[in-house]
């Protein structure tokens, strides 16, 4: 069952609190939330142990995103 709520929950701290690190990880998402849209001072994305089958087209508005991790 995906975790959409336990993302949510660490999309705001990550944004709150101006992080460029954000864990996803095993979460079971099949989709990411348009919420991280928002983060474009993010530098790593790590997004391991999840079900996406592909990325939403937003992700390339994260421009500072030196790592993403799949």
């Amino acid at each position: 069952m995906p975790r959409v709520e336990e993302a949510n929950k660490r999309i705001e701290k990550a944004r709150r609190d101006g992080d460029e690190d954000l864990d996803l990880a095993d979460l079971a998402l099949n989709t990411l939330p348009n919420a991280l849209e928002q983060l474009t001072s993010l530098k790593e994305l790590h997004l391991a142990g999840n079900q996406l089958d592909d990325l939403p087209a937003w992700i390339e508005k994260l421009k500072s995103l030196q790592k993403l991790s799949l």
